[in-house]
């Protein structure tokens, strides 16, 4: 059976917790910002901190998972928790069907 965790540690807090649930089969979206960028170096310049897993920065994708499911076959996502992502959710089906472009948004 797969389980599926979302996840909202504080930023700088899931790069501990992730991995474990990792090696339980567990899929996991994360909303804290660990898990976003590809490159370990940004997180260094960005967050002042070096990442505890760089390892799994080219495995996660980062995105919204309730509109590109597809993107997200794999076990960790990091999802946005700002508003322009929220906005860009509750614009999708117009986007879907060509009255906004998503270029513009």
């Amino acid at each position: 059976m797969t389980m599926n965790s979302i996840h909202s540690a504080p930023d700088g807090k899931s790069t501990s917790l992730v991995p474990e649930l990792l090696d339980q089969g567990t899929k996991v979206v994360d909303l804290a910002a660990d898990f976003r960028l590809k490159n370990p170096g940004e997180y260094l310049e960005y967050y002042h901190a070096k990442h505890e897993h760089p390892e799994l920065l080219e495995k996660a994708v980062y995105g919204l998972p309730e509109i590109h499911r597809e993107r997200f076959a794999t076990q960790a996502c990091s999802s946005s928790r700002m508003h322009g992502e929220r906005r860009r959710y509750r614009l999708a089906p117009l986007v879907k069907i060509g009255i906004v472009d998503e270029k513009k948004l």
